[in-house]
Parts: structure tokens; sequence; C-alpha cells
């Protein structure tokens, strides 16, 4: 009797915790979460997530799309292309093309691989490592281009309202930058030797 009420006990308590956030969690496969809060994830494979709050760390080997009011408290660290539509994000490295749409981010954060931003806002430093990059609509602190390895001219383009309130440095002598009619840069453009 006493082993069935230790047993029940442990049952309610596992079911009043269903919905709360958990220390940590590791996932393998594809994964979709949504509607939920947790203190760590760590994933491997493709990840869907919508409305989901990380507390602390968000880490992902695999394609990773978050959306509907996600927010990573933590740090986030994705290798594999990530897809983000309306996400808060605190700071992290990503390896990997990076699409984002009504992204904000309020630390400082790594990007390797192509970008593709639209009505976003990096409230600290940004620091890429891309052939390319496109911000459309976009709010930046600063903006660091790290060199790619190769030779080809690495291209950033300031479109819309796009703008840049610190500098912009560039590590490589080999960076363009496209400024559209409405982008602005208030800073200063440094580039590397």
């Amino acid at each position: 009797m006493k082993n069935l009420k230790l047993i029940l006990f442990l049952g309610i308590l596992l079911l009043s915790n269903i919905n709360k956030g958990y220390t940590m969690q590791s996932m393998m496969g594809n994964t979709n979460l949504s509607d939920n809060t947790y203190d760590s994830l760590k994933i491997m494979g493709a990840a869907k997530l919508s409305n989901v709050i990380i507390t602390e760390n968000l880490d992902i080997l695999g394609p990773t799309t978050l959306t509907n009011n996600s927010k990573i408290e933590g740090k986030i660290n994705v290798v594999g292309p990530i897809n983000l539509r309306s996400v808060t994000l605190n700071t992290g490295r990503v390896v990997g093309p990076f699409d984002a749409e009504n992204l904000k981010v309020s630390g400082e954060l790594n990007i390797v691989g192509t970008v593709d931003c639209n009505n976003c806002k990096f409230k600290s430093p940004l620091v890429i490592t891309s052939k390319k990059c496109s911000f459309k609509d976009s709010e930046m602190e600063s903006l660091r281009i790290l060199k790619d390895g190769e030779k080809a001219t690495q291209k950033i383009y300031l479109r819309g309202k796009t703008t840049v309130h610190g500098d912009i440095i560039c590590e490589g002598k080999n960076v363009e930058i496209v400024l559209d009619e409405g982008a602005k840069v208030l800073g200063n453009v440094t580039k590397g030797k």
C-alpha cells in the first residue's frame, strides 16, 4: 500500500508538471514543440518551435524554424539553416543560412553564412562572416564583417529604411556596402587591410 501511494503521488506530481519548464531536455530526430516553456533544450535533427520560451540555452544541430513569438532568453547555438519569424533572441551563434523577419535581438549575435533580414532589430553588435548579407527596413547598433576566407567580394545590402546606428567594421578590404536611398549608416565605415 505504501508503494501504491508513492506511485500515485509521483504520477500526480508528473502530471502537474507536464506544461511547466524542464531543467534540460535532449531530443533527437524531427522535433515539433509549441506553446510551452523550457529551461534548456538540445536538439539533434530538424526543429520547429512555435510560441516557445527558452529561459536558458537552445542548442540545435539541424534545420531550425522558430516562429510565433518564440523567445530565447539565454544563448542560442544553431548549426544548420535557420528561419525566424516574430522571434526574440538574447545572444548566440548561428552557422548556416540565416533568414529572419520581425526579429528582435538584445545581445551580441554571431552569424556564419548568408543573411537575409527583413524588419529586424539588433540592439547589440552583430558579427557576420558571409559572402552576402541583405537587411531590409532593419536597425542595427553596429555591424562587424569578418573575412570569409575567400578572395571574392563580400556584399552587404542595406535596403529600404535600414539604419546602422554605429560603425560598420570590415575585417577585409573586399567588402562592398550597397545602400538604398533610404538606408543610413550613422557611424563610420572601416575597411581592413
